[in-house]
């Protein structure tokens, strides 16, 4: 849904914090993501929060919520090729970030709304 309330929003840019952030929250010590995907921060950071990534032997190992951000911002990158006004009736459930669609279903057709 980033994608979406991006677009809708008209944000102007977007910041995500820790794409690798593999270490014992504020400390310099290497925690293991796989075991404890807080990092030592729960219940203060949501698990998988700090990292979007995992390490690999040979670099970062990609994530499902890495490859679901991404999926978001091809879906804004759909509604901006397709000139889609901010203002378009098909956006107007899209109020805040706290007041949107929550849910599948609505994202997949409003997305074949766009492409038809």
């Amino acid at each position: 849904m980033a994608g979406w309330l991006f677009y809708k929003l008209d944000a102007k840019g977007f910041l995500h914090w820790g794409h690798n952030y593999w270490f014992k929250f504020c400390t310099s010590e290497i925690a293991d993501p796989f075991q404890d995907p807080a990092v030592g921060a729960w219940p203060g950071l949501p698990y998988g929060d700090p990292f979007v990534v995992y390490p690999g032997p040979d670099g970062p190992i990609d994530s499902i919520r890495w490859e679901v951000f991404a999926e978001s911002l091809q879906d804004y990158a759909v509604l901006q090729s397709a000139g889609i006004r901010l203002d378009d009736a098909l956006l107007a459930e899209l109020k805040s970030y706290e007041d949107f669609p929550k849910n599948a279903k609505w994202i997949e057709a409003a997305l074949q709304k766009v492409l038809s």
